[in-house]
């Protein structure tokens, strides 16, 4: 799920872990790779993607002028593994080199089969929803429908495939009312349509989807109460119709709460993540689906809970007991760190994740195939100025967490 419409990295003291302080591993200092090009100056990965321990797919953006503010010119940004290296590879910016261009997820099934989505904005400086796919040989763009009422804006936050013939996109739009409305989008081999979504009549955001087929889809988000206090919202398809289903809101509905992404292993073993405010901080969230009701997890906010941000971005599972969460924790006015936290099928565990010392360390989204391999990407940023400074990727090998050279 894509760092646009994830919750705004938010600030933390010494981390704690079970009574004792964890130590941050450190990063080495990034080099270009060699046979790949040079590093990509500002980029950003908001969403990775993974078939197989050779076959990986990250996707983002990155600046045409990393130093100039406002950022408004971001170009696509995608790169893959091919089980040696990353290396960025050619991407469309339908919005051209002046206007943003941002992919906010990627899903991948074989080498030949993979899909990104976000927006871009075009001459008329509307948002519209941009879908890429991966044939193997290179990234082309895809029709896309963009539902919302002339001059506003359409967005693309997630997207999940299972086959060539079954692909799902989620976000969200404007109608004339100028009130968010929930969008989702199905491919069926030829062309993507809009299916009718969950909305509330205030608005309403998807931003994570997971398929298991075309007839069981899992969808996550938001919606707004009356006083603009956000409400989780999940919902799933049986291939003819959505269901709602009971979330935990543990703000209530006077602060705001948010579920960014889930996984679902099985029908008896699915879990969502996400963040919610108390009347000073955001605390991690995380909420676990049993096939009857969804109910809330403990998760450690290594933070703290007053003056501090703790923020869970995405999450992936290869079983019911192994399953990773990421995102990022600060106190008021320190730097963001990493934050990673492992499901052992009954509870959320905290693991050390490296760290570059003075600048903000922020993770966006992480995937797995198996459990010893797992990847977690994001980027490093400037606590001088707030600018992006360049991508930051992180592997799993069964063992620990470290740094892979990125574009």
């Amino acid at each position: 799920m894509g760092a646009s419409e994830r919750l705004v990295p938010i600030i933390a003291a010494a981390v704690v872990f079970s009574g004792t302080a964890m130590a941050s591993p450190a990063l080495a200092a990034a080099q270009p790779l060699a046979g790949c090009g040079a590093t990509v100056p500002g980029g950003t990965l908001t969403d990775v993607a993974a078939s197989s321990a050779s076959n990986a797919w990250a996707v983002g953006y990155y600046p045409a002028v990393p130093t100039a503010l406002p950022l408004t010119d971001d170009q696509t940004l995608i790169e893959h593994w091919n089980g040696r290296a990353w290396c960025k590879v050619a991407s469309p910016d339908p919005g051209g080199a002046t206007r943003e261009n941002q992919l906010l997820a990627v899903a991948v099934t074989s080498p030949s089969n993979a899909w990104a989505v976000g927006y871009y904005i075009n001459a008329s400086n509307v948002l519209k929803t941009l879908t890429v796919h991966w044939n193997g040989y290179s990234w082309k763009q895809v029709a896309s429908p963009d539902p919302a009422a002339p001059g506003m804006g359409n967005q693309l936050n997630d997207v999940a495939v299972t086959s060539a013939t079954n692909a799902w996109a989620v976000g969200t739009y404007t109608n004339a009312s100028h009130v968010g409305r929930s969008l989702v989008l199905h491919w069926n081999g030829t062309t993507w349509r809009v299916v009718p979504s969950p909305d509330h009549s205030t608005n309403t955001e998807l931003l994570g989807v997971v398929a298991g087929s075309a007839t069981n889809v899992w969808v996550t988000g938001d919606y707004d109460t009356s006083t603009f206090h956000a409400q989780t919202l999940i919902s799933h398809w049986n291939g003819h119709a959505w269901t709602v289903t009971a979330s935990p809101n543990p703000a209530g509905t006077s602060n705001a709460n948010f579920l960014v992404n889930l996984a679902v292993p099985s029908s008896s073993a699915a879990l969502a993540v996400g963040s919610f405010f108390n009347s000073t901080s955001s605390l991690t969230f995380s909420a676990r689906g049993d096939g009857t009701r969804w109910r809330t997890v403990a998760t450690p906010n290594p933070a703290g809970t007053s003056n501090a941000n703790n923020n869970l971005q995405d999450v992936a599972a290869t079983s019911a007991a192994n399953a990773w969460t990421v995102g990022e924790y600060r106190q008021v006015y320190g730097p963001y760190q990493t934050l990673i936290l492992h499901w052992t099928g009954t509870a959320w565990e905290r693991v050390a994740s490296p760290d570059v010392t003075g600048q903000h360390n922020i993770l966006y989204a992480v995937a797995a195939t198996s459990s010893s391999d797992a990847w977690a990407v994001g980027g490093l940023a400037s606590t001088q100025t707030g600018l992006n400074l360049r991508t930051l990727i992180l592997h799993w090998d069964g063992q620990t967490w470290t740094q892979t050279l990125s574009p």
